[in-house]
């Protein structure tokens, strides 16, 4: 069975994203939870680019370097960019390069390879809560 892809065109390129494999995507989930999931909840896309960043604001308070890293680490070898002059590398082979005083870009990927990977999760969680929270829940979301 195939994973799934997306592919998202932020500031210009194109970001292919495969979602990784359950046994390396749960590792990744339970890290992600521990630096703040409930705040990662806006990456579900729902309320689009505004509920990412409201997220990743969210997230970023516990975010240490060493989990930055290791996200960018993870996820940038299942994400293929094309590149104005249509290359298209693994993004983990032109990262560095790539990314170089474009963190904002770097801040929209990552979220975007995150959504990719975990909105399903997310959206479970958020559904979970309105069934037990009622009608107040929606109206608060």
């Amino acid at each position: 069975m195939a994973r799934d892809s997306e592919v998202r065109n932020i500031n210009g390129l194109d970001y292919k994203v495969v979602q990784l494999g359950a046994k390396q995507g749960r590792k990744v989930l339970i890290r992600l939870m521990k630096v703040g999931g409930a705040g990662l909840a806006g990456l579900t896309g729902e309320q689009g680019l505004a509920g990412v960043v409201a997220g990743l604001a969210a997230a970023v308070q516990n975010l240490s370097e060493e989990d930055f890293e290791y996200f960018c680490d993870t996820l940038s070898p299942v994400t293929e960019v094309t590149l104005a002059d249509g290359k298209r590398p693994q993004l983990n082979n032109a990262f560095d390069d790539h990314f170089a005083g474009d963190y904002g870009t770097m801040a929209l990927w990552l979220a975007f390879a995150l959504e990719v990977n975990f909105s399903s999760f997310f959206q479970v969680l958020r559904d979970e809560v309105s069934k037990r929270l009622g009608p107040q829940a929606k109206s608060t979301t």
